[in-house]
């Protein structure tokens, strides 16, 4: 059941709480709790069936096609570039862009998907706080193209490099396919890609010399001309579809 928050007199900008059991509960939870170190994530919560989700927007928006996007902070000069263009060139009536939005260069990519109408979910690193959208995003909340989704706890409200670790999870969870533009060998955007794919679940990246690393591991790789193909559109999909050869 869907439990509104009375924090803000703001229709499209109260937060919501939605539990384990709701139709609207995104099943791809469930590889994020098979993935990650729980201990003491939820607070008091049985975490074995899911976290309460704290949300702001359209929850349908995970019903919907998804592309997640993740990427190294220290990236080269030519994939940020080609990143650039993937949310220039991402479909408006597409699949709906998953995204942490933490570096200067995905938070360009940001404004732009949210300046070109492209719906968007985006995964802060900490607790939600009202105060904290930009008034900016009020249009794209208004006009439900924008979903803000964390399960962190009221008491996580510093983004930390352990809270971005299992955000950056939960976006490879909820997303059909994830983007990396690029990930530093050896780093924990690598670690996640592996994650993904030893689970079957697909991996796209730039066909670039510096993402060899990524291509050897499974990742399926793309030039800037087919980024589109990635966010094309097509039928709504199932909130129940069964993704992957299954958890770890």
């Amino acid at each position: 059941m869907l439990t509104e928050s009375h924090h803000t007199p703001t229709p499209y900008r109260s937060i919501v709480t939605v539990r384990p059991g709701n139709m609207l509960y995104p099943p791809g939870v469930r590889y994020w709790l098979a993935w990650t170190r729980r201990d003491g994530l939820f607070g008091t919560e049985d975490a074995s069936t899911g976290p309460t989700l704290s949300v702001i927007g359209d929850l349908n928006l995970l019903s919907r096609s998804t592309v997640g996007l993740l990427c190294s902070v220290r990236c080269p000069g030519r994939i940020i570039l080609d990143a650039y263009d993937f949310a220039r060139r991402t479909p408006q009536d597409g699949a709906a862009i998953i995204g942490g939005f933490h570096s200067p260069m995905e938070r360009t990519c940001l404004n732009t998907l949210l300046a070109r109408h492209v719906p968007v979910v985006y995964c802060p690193a900490r607790r939600l706080n009202e105060r904290g959208i930009p008034r900016a995003w009020d249009a794209a909340l208004a006009e439900q193209r924008l979903l803000i989704l964390s399960p962190f706890v009221t008491s996580q409200r510093r983004v930390t490099r352990d809270l971005a670790r299992q955000r950056n999870l939960l976006i490879a969870a909820l997303a059909d396919v994830l983007f990396v533009p690029y990930a530093l060998r050896g780093g924990s955007t690598e670690a996640v890609v592996r994650l993904r794919l030893h689970c079957g679940m697909p991996v796209c990246t730039l066909q670039n010399v510096e993402n060899e690393h990524l291509m050897g591991l499974g990742a399926r790789g793309f030039g800037v001309a087919g980024l589109p193909g990635m966010a094309r559109p097509g039928e709504a999909r199932s909130p129940f579809l069964e993704r992957g050869k299954g958890l770890v």
